[in-house]
């Protein structure tokens, strides 16, 4: 159960396709004025290539190009020459590397993710705080525009050689003078129709900051805000920091968020990278297999941040760079499979109350031997207490308290890793059925707390067979009332 937990983060974290396209992806860096400074091309999913011709783009009015180095040794051939660096003054670079003629049976070139292809150096010609984003261009109208070429981007596979496969994904790197950029990025999350899911919000390069405010939006037909949950992990956000669909002219699919927090010891604040700042939670008012962006955006507020800068002076004048990723919401397959499990929070409860949630089976339970699974929960709301009332039914199976893995709920997780004790023997429970309880202390306020089955690392099996049939669980949420003086929602005034 232990090595289940810890491949959560690895599961969102980790996909490969077979014969997926090339992505490329461009590195950031923050030299000062009249500083050198280079970032790394990588690559993802680079199978059989031969051949691969890319435009890059840059500003060279805040940056000097001043060359390229650090080729792949694995790639044939890539040196100086296969770039046409004629027009670098006008910010761009031409990169046409042909490693192998592309036959069906040629030599080829396969490397593994995140292996850098080549580097690209700078000096930087700007003035503190100003930046230049480094990348592909993609864009068909600056294609045409500035390079005059019918096809500026071909990528050639062996086995496929008549066609340009193109690439997949890639980014826009940032050199930012003297200056990390910030990055704010949304995760991704999937939940079904009626379920309460919370997204969190995180950062990156969060260094000597002194104010913060930007907006974000998502598709209100699928997602109705319920409410914010502020962390401490920011010194003075709190819900006074947020406009959202609750207050007076903002709309259903908007909220806002503005921060500002000068440290007495006129250091800024500094966070470590990818911390939560706050979660937005929704209830799931859509129907199922339907996906919505959740993202971070100008509008209404536009994004804006602000620092201490190289002197320790508050920069108030002077934007930061920030660099913006969107999440994805998905609700649940419209024909569920596996093993159904419900969650049942029950009434709402207050600060300082005991609440045990109740884990029922809604069909399938029939002759089940294995079930593994992880339920996660807010851990800034409640405080795990203990596992109840395990079905007899189960118990006399060998499932006890033992069988559940509470050691990450401070993480906000809890594990059940339960099988059978002989190969002939397992469990059939009628729909409807508890099959255990967990037991919380609300130990928080501002929000709610979901409580999550995990499909990801859920593994269900029936006697006799090896199939992992899974589950498909029905989750809910642990509802707070707020005491007096204290409201989710601001005046608006």
């Amino acid at each position: 159960m232990k090595k289940i937990l810890a491949l959560i983060v690895f599961l969102f974290s980790f996909s490969a396709v077979a014969w997926a396209q090339p992505s490329f992806y461009f590195g950031s860096a923050s030299p000062c004025t009249n500083q050198t400074a280079c970032i790394k091309v990588t690559f993802e999913d680079l199978t059989d290539i031969t051949s691969v011709k890319l435009p890059i783009k840059f500003d060279p009015a805040i940056l000097e190009f001043t060359g390229v180095q650090g080729f792949n040794s694995n790639m044939n051939g890539l040196n100086v020459g296969s770039f046409d660096l004629s027009r670098t003054k006008e910010g761009i670079i031409l990169l046409n590397w042909v490693g192998f003629e592309c036959t069906s049976n040629g030599n080829k070139v396969t490397r593994p993710d995140g292996e850098t292809f080549f580097e690209i150096c700078f000096k930087a010609k700007g003035s503190f705080t100003e930046s230049s984003t480094v990348g592909l261009i993609t864009n068909l109208i600056v294609q045409d525009t500035l390079l005059k070429d019918p096809e500026p981007i071909i990528i050639k596979r062996q086995g496929s050689c008549s066609q340009n496969i193109g690439f997949d994904r890639t980014n826009l790197g940032i050199i930012a003078i003297c200056v990390k950029p910030l990055r704010l990025f949304v995760n991704n999350q999937t939940a079904n129709p009626g379920d309460l899911v919370c997204m969190d919000v995180k950062a990156a390069g969060f260094e000597k900051m002194t104010s913060l405010q930007f907006s974000m939006t998502w598709d209100s037909t699928l997602l109705k805000f319920e409410n914010i949950i502020p962390l401490e992990n920011l010194p003075n956000l709190s819900l006074g920091s947020f406009g959202t669909p609750k207050d007076r002219n903002f709309k259903a699919n908007e909220l806002t968020v503005s921060w500002l927090f000068v440290n007495p010891s006129n250091q800024g604040t500094t966070l470590k990278d990818s911390l939560t700042l706050f979660q937005v939670c929704y209830r799931v008012i859509g129907k199922c297999e339907q996906t919505s962006p959740v993202e971070i955006t100008s509008k209404p507020v536009r994004v804006e941040a602000t620092n201490i800068d190289i002197a320790g002076v508050i920069n108030e004048k002077k934007t930061i760079p920030v660099i913006l990723t969107k999440g994805t919401f998905t609700s649940g397959s419209c024909t569920p499979t596996g093993l159904q499990l419900t969650a049942d929070c029950g009434p709402n409860v207050k600060l300082n109350d005991n609440v045990c949630v109740k884990v029922k089976t809604n069909g399938g339970f029939t002759t089940i031997q294995d079930l593994s699974y992880v339920l996660s929960f807010n851990p800034n709301i409640l405080k795990f207490d203990k596992i109840n009332n395990i079905n007899p039914d189960l118990t006399g199976l060998g499932l006890t308290a033992s069988s559940f893995d509470v050691t990450n709920t401070s993480g906000g997780f809890v594990g059940l890793d339960w099988r059978s004790p002989t190969p002939t023997s397992s469990a059939t429970i009628a729909d409807g059925t508890v099959l255990y309880e967990v037991c919380f202390k609300v130990v928080g306020l501002g929000g709610n707390s979901p409580i999550r089955f995990d499909r990801n690392t859920a593994v269900v099996r029936k006697r006799g067979s090896s199939e992992n049939i899974g589950i498909f669980p029905r989750n809910c949420a642990v509802v707070v009332d707020q005491p007096k003086g204290i409201t989710l929602e601001l005046s608006g005034s």
